[in-house]
């Protein structure tokens, strides 16, 4: 008897645990459009995350550049987190997190501002 509850115990314990474990990347998906609204279809391009705390234009907790394809429907995954310039597990996931979004074309000089919006909730926060 005490062998089966120490066995639920320490299975409980190793499943609790993994569900604690804050998640080391976001897949992000968007469909990346020319001012025109025509899709960057089969292009290259480099797509800047930027990740800010408390709002749309608050302080910047982590950012980082991701060279990617996009398909013949102008469409980009991602996964934000395999940056190193800061460690994803150091970004304050229990405070107001905001996603900022710019691309830059071969063609392009600079970064194109797609926006900002909040990060509304993630499985973390939903099971704790």
């Amino acid at each position: 008897m005490k062998s089966k509850l120490l066995t639920i115990a320490i299975t409980l314990a190793t499943i609790l645990q993994g569900i604690g474990q804050v998640p080391q990347k976001i897949s992000y998906q968007a469909v990346l459009r020319n001012s025109d609204g025509t899709v960057i279809a089969s292009q290259p391009v480099n797509v800047k995350i930027t990740l800010r705390k408390a709002a749309a234009d608050g302080t910047v907790v982590y950012t980082e550049t991701i060279n990617q394809t996009t398909t013949a429907q102008g469409v980009v995954n991602l996964s934000v987190g395999g940056g190193d310039a800061v460690s994803f597990a150091a970004i304050p996931w229990d405070e107001n997190i905001f996603i900022q979004t710019e691309v830059k074309k071969e063609s392009d000089a600079s970064f194109q501002d797609l926006g900002t919006t909040q990060i509304l909730e993630n499985l973390h926060q939903i099971l704790f």
